[in-house]
């Protein structure tokens, strides 16, 4: 098994999706994380609805894309759980989740409440990256990391990597 970034030798992974990623998979995947997963609501709560965001943007942004097969995972790695997500997506779409993922990085909790507030009165573009992203990092309250990497003129790699601590939840 590959390491995924931030996670320890002593990790174990929750919960994995590979290959082209349907709706069919992610309600599946969601319904074994909530039944099998043992700890309190609160964090079974976050913990799903990080992964399934995460997954609907994979789902979104891999659907025209053949370079790699996405994957999407939980990690419990002790005092955390790490979810990972890797796809290919249009280098527009990538660099548009970098700077989403780097610009809400130095926000606070209550500057995100504020940006996500109005990005939902935004009208959107089909395709655009935003309130998922800044939901999930007000959920975690930690920085989440994004990283791009070119796989062609017409693709790019993209993974993101978000950290929810199990004390934060107690």
């Amino acid at each position: 098994m590959k390491a995924h970034p931030g996670t320890s030798s002593a990790s174990r992974v929750v919960l994995e999706i590979r290959g082209p990623v349907t709706q069919a998979q992610i309600a599946a995947a969601t319904a074994r994380l909530i039944t099998s997963l043992v700890a309190p609501r609160q964090l079974k709560h976050l913990l799903k609805t990080i992964f399934v965001e995460m997954a609907q943007n994979v789902l979104k942004h891999s659907q025209n894309t053949s370079a790699i097969p996405a994957t999407i995972s939980i990690t419990d790695t002790g005092d955390s759980f790490t979810i990972h997500s890797r796809n290919a997506a249009s280098p527009a779409a990538a660099r548009q989740v970098a700077e989403i993922v780097s610009d809400t990085d130095q926000l606070s909790r209550t500057g995100l409440v504020r940006i996500r507030r109005t990005e939902l009165h935004k009208p959107r573009q089909s395709g655009c990256a935003g309130i998922g992203l800044i939901e999930i990092r007000r959920k975690t309250a930690s920085p989440v990391a994004c990283s791009i990497s070119p796989l062609s003129a017409d693709e790019s790699l993209v993974e993101i990597t978000a950290t929810l601590r199990k004390q934060a939840c107690s």
